[in-house]
């Protein structure tokens, strides 16, 4: 290839990023969508709309069309082993699966209307269902993760709020340890990692709820706990309602919490409102909210400082000054920069 050649390609290129980059400044782009955001999604609005039963407000805060939608979408992303992988595109696996069988079954719970439907959703799940046998059930989501319980425990907790397995295999989680102050999380030896604090709470409640220690001091002490580890979900919630601005992390937070009759606390409403704010025009969740950050830095690398105006220069580098952290990081304790 001449240089010609190279200096045209690389030229063309640079005009695409440029064309590509949104009117306010940075470039978004867009992430996949996704069967583990869609089905927590749908399972968060329908154990809101199960625990919001009867109450004038079901309807802002956990609309059906979402559900069905979501239902829609699941349904068309099933793969032909009767499983459900990460994407569209992605093989099945167990995790995935799990979520949408949960999925499919809270919404039957709660929408008349999918009647209809009801077949059909009951066949697909009972082919999701045996590919999860097949697979190992339970044991296989405990393999896959380990001794790690950022990730099972979510699973297995949302799969019993559907009644699909026994609360005696979710474990409990202490969620009395996010109660001291964050400096001290490093030395607590919590089974989650720092960024799933939320989910500890949430769902350690839940569970603490459906089945509550056989310890009557364990028991006392969790129940102390319940109130003031409520009111860190509230500090580490951002404005947006998403925490992390992640679909996963906020379904489970608001599942749980909706599930033991805490539907209508201001972290549920602030989850349930990020969850509406989310979802996309055909029904999907995305894995996660957007990239831009991410693509407008490399954008900027690859197109070079000749390739951009003074202008455009100075309103990219104000934005990315706008997103850096000026506080201590709710999840992390991580300084400001």
């Amino acid at each position: 290839m001449n240089s010609a050649r190279l200096s045209a390609a690389t030229h063309k290129v640079i005009q695409e990023l440029r064309d590509a980059r949104s009117s306010h400044g940075p470039w978004v782009g867009e992430l996949a969508s996704s069967a583990v955001s869609t089905a927590t999604a749908v399972s968060a609005l329908a154990c809101s709309r199960r625990a919001l039963a009867g109450d004038a407000r079901v309807d802002q805060f956990a609309p059906l069309e979402l559900i069905r939608s979501g239902v829609n979408w699941l349904l068309r992303c099933q793969r032909s082993d009767g499983g459900w992988g990460d994407t569209d595109l992605s093989f099945s696996n167990v995790a995935t699966t799990y979520l949408v069988c949960s999925a499919l079954t809270l919404a039957l719970q709660v929408d008349a209307e999918l009647a209809e439907l009801e077949p059909e959703i009951r066949a697909r799940n009972a082919r999701g269902l045996a590919y999860l046998s097949e697979m190992g059930g339970i044991a296989a989501v405990r393999r896959r993760y380990g001794k790690d319980k950022t990730f099972a425990v979510p699973i297995l907790t949302n799969a019993a709020l559907a009644g699909l397995v026994p609360w005696s295999e979710v474990s409990a989680l202490p969620f009395e340890l996010a109660v001291p102050p964050q400096r001290f999380y490093r030395f607590l030896r919590m089974p989650v990692v720092s960024y799933a604090v939320p989910a500890l709470v949430a769902i350690g409640q839940a569970v603490y709820h459906f089945r509550p220690p056989r310890n009557p001091l364990l028991r006392w002490l969790r129940r102390r706990a319940i109130f003031p580890s409520r009111r860190v979900l509230g500090r580490m919630q951002p404005e947006s309602g998403g925490y992390l601005e992640a679909i996963p992390l906020t379904s489970f937070v608001v599942m749980s919490l909706a599930s033991i009759g805490a539907g209508s606390h201001p972290v549920t409403a602030a989850g349930l409102r990020f969850l509406q704010q989310t979802a996309r025009p055909d029904g999907s969740w995305p894995i996660d909210s957007n990239l831009a950050t991410w693509n407008t830095s490399l954008a900027i690398h690859a197109i070079g400082g000749q390739g951009l105006s003074d202008a455009e220069r100075a309103q990219l580098i104000s934005w990315l000054l706008q997103c850096q952290h000026t506080q201590v990081h709710p999840f992390t304790g991580a300084a400001p920069g």
